[in-house]
């Protein structure tokens, strides 16, 4: 068994792979091989001369804290039945994590089908979404304020505007181009969607992706830049009414929808585990993290004392160069991030890459990773990480 870089050759058995572990159908599976699929950026494995096992690795940029971070998603892990159970999977993720490392990536996202597979090899979940499950007719009460048409291509300009308005208070998000729009437009076609877009005296302001399936209104994506235009997008779900009686809706955790319904009680939200991340690069995400606080904060101020230092062990089973001590140290206005051997009985703290993905993404603070995993600490030392390792509102919806 060997593990290597896909070249053109393995289009039809990397495409053979994907049919039947996925069974999409053949509009939505030609969309993605038509626009996304790249082979220099799928990993393989080879079983007696036969391509049997592929993870694809799609190149995205996200607004992680204060930098935009080009990222692997991947996708696409797949297996042959002949070849399950040979330990395939380990070598494709470890070419792949040597691929992000070697790119220069310092985390990665992913979208499990099971959450368990995935953990083993450093994901952990960092992006939570609400569900909102919705009988139509408590949309009632909404009425339309806004113009509304289908969306072409040539509102892709006012669907980034609206996209980033929308986001612009939220962490981990994709920076997304028209490029990426314009493979939603194929997306959304193949998947028998709609796109509509909404707009208030001439100014765009709210956009809705939903397909009607089966007396279900499912909407795949809403953005909007004010509560008026999510209003007007509620009531033109609503004027659905002869055609759907459920409404489900993928919101991020602000919970805007939810605390938009005029009777909440009636509909079920429901907060899911909806996306992974994993450090790549430790070292890196520790100097950009001490950057970031040169930069915009007085030390003193912040943290009550002039001159303090934390040291945190981590353990990566995968990516040896991960697996170290960093020792965050302050002095004034003054920061650094020292790189030490691996030691245990030096730090103050040990971490696996599970948890420092957590803290790195801001999906958890250091308070909760103390709690859910029964750490210890000194109480000065818990009192710098708490500052360092803030929590913040993740949201990401690409499914690609």
């Amino acid at each position: 068994m060997a593990a290597r870089i896909a070249t053109d050759k393995d289009y039809d058995q990397i495409r053979k792979i994907w049919t039947y572990c996925f069974n999409e159908g053949e509009e939505v599976e030609n969309c993605y091989f038509e626009n996304k699929y790249r082979a220099e950026n799928t990993v393989v494995a080879e079983l007696n001369g036969d391509v049997v096992a592929s993870i694809h690795l799609n190149q995205h940029t996200i607004k992680l804290g204060n930098r935009e971070e080009n990222v692997s998603y991947v996708v696409g892990v797949s297996t042959l039945p002949e070849a399950r159970g040979k330990g395939m999977m380990k070598s494709l993720m470890n070419l792949s994590f040597e691929e992000m490392y070697n790119r220069g990536q310092n985390v990665s996202i992913l979208m499990p089908i099971d959450f368990r597979l995935y953990r083993r090899f450093g994901f952990e979940n960092c992006y939570d979404m609400i569900e909102h499950r919705i009988n139509i007719e408590d949309l009632s009460a909404f009425r339309i304020e806004r113009d509304f048409r289908k969306a072409k291509e040539s509102d892709i300009d006012n669907l980034i505007d609206i996209y980033n308005k929308s986001n612009r208070r939220l962490n981990g998000y994709t920076v997304r181009g028209k490029q990426r729009y314009e493979n939603m437009f194929k997306e959304v076609a193949a998947d028998g969607g709609h796109i509509y877009i909404c707009s208030d005296c001439g100014v765009y302001d709210g956009y809705v992706i939903y397909a009607i399936n089966e007396g279900k209104f499912f909407v795949r994506e809403v953005y909007f830049s004010n509560t008026n235009a999510l209003k007007s997008i509620l009531a033109f779900i609503y004027n659905h009414n002869t055609q759907c009686d459920k409404v489900v809706i993928m919101e991020d955790v602000r919970n805007t929808i939810g605390n938009t319904l005029k009777n909440p009680k009636t509909s079920e939200s429901l907060l899911k585990p909806f996306m992974m991340g994993r450090v790549v690069n430790i070292g890196e995400c520790f100097r950009n993290m001490v950057d970031y606080l040169e930069n915009n904060y007085n030390y003193s101020d912040k943290l009550g004392c002039f001159e303090e230092s934390v040291t945190i062990a981590i353990k990566d089973d995968y990516i040896n160069q991960n697996t170290v001590n960093y020792r965050l140290s302050f002095e004034g206005n003054l920061y650094s991030c020292d790189k030490l051997e691996y030691d245990e009985e030096k730090s103050d703290i040990v971490l696996n890459i599970n948890q420092i993905s957590q803290l790195i993404f801001g999906y958890k603070d250091i308070d909760d990773v103390l709690d859910l995993y029964d750490k210890e600490i000194n109480e000065e030392k818990l009192d710098i990480l708490r500052k360092v390792f803030v929590k913040k509102r993740n949201h990401i919806n690409e499914y690609d």
